[in-house]
């Protein structure tokens, strides 16, 4: 909500570090060292730490590396461990791991874990930083409705809605090529986020209406 209420406001925040975020005891949020902020009248310092800074898009500062910075947080704050840290013997630094995209819980034999890390359990979000942090995804989080309730909803019946075939239009948005072939699909709102065996895509539905 912060990081939203500072975009709301033109402002790009550039070093979102933890070194950055006060929390009072009733969960209120303070951002300091604001000097560095991007405005419309003043450019970014380009000082950050660079445990955030976003390396595969060039270490520059936008919208995009503060949702990229956010995700860093927040994925330390559930795992105690940064996505990108332990050890590698080819790929030995922050910048060298972000660039190959190589984060914790890639599928790389290689990787030495720091024994303090400790993998999520929520599916959901942890597709959520596998697009992020694997396939250079730059989106919010969606951490909404990720607890699992323990009653069932009671959904209320309505009858079926029956659609004409004349009302349905059908478009191709990815024709795999070749060998390709399609391993995943997930959904974020206004996001489509599809995973072949050669690439990652990211449909952008944000300004193309609303689908139901």
């Amino acid at each position: 909500q912060a990081m939203d209420h500072a975009h709301n406001h033109g402002l790009v925040i550039g070093d979102l570090s933890a070194l950055n975020i006060l929390v009072n005891q009733q969960g209120e949020v303070k951002l300091i060292d604001v000097d560095s902020y991007e405005t419309s009248a003043k450019p970014h310092s380009g000082i950050l730490l660079n445990e955030i800074r976003d390396y595969y898009y060039g270490g520059g500062v936008s919208r995009q590396t503060d949702y990229f910075a956010l995700a860093v947080l927040i994925f330390q704050l559930l795992t105690y461990a940064h996505p990108y840290k332990g050890t590698h013997p080819k790929f030995t630094t922050l910048k060298d791991r972000m660039i190959q995209q190589l984060p914790l819980f890639a599928p790389d034999k290689q990787l030495v874990l720091p024994k303090c890390y400790q993998p999520l359990t929520d599916k959901s979000l942890q597709k959520q930083f596998e697009a992020i942090f694997m396939y250079a995804a730059r989106t919010p989080l969606q951490l909404h409705n990720l607890a699992q309730s323990t009653t069932q909803p009671n959904f209320q019946k309505l009858p079926p809605v029956l659609v004409p075939p004349s009302a349905l239009k059908m478009q191709t948005i990815l024709q795999p090529a070749g060998n390709e072939f399609i391993e995943d699909i997930f959904c974020l709102p206004n996001r489509l986020l599809v995973t072949t065996n050669t690439r990652f895509i990211v449909y952008d539905m944000s300004r193309k209406g609303i689908a139901v």
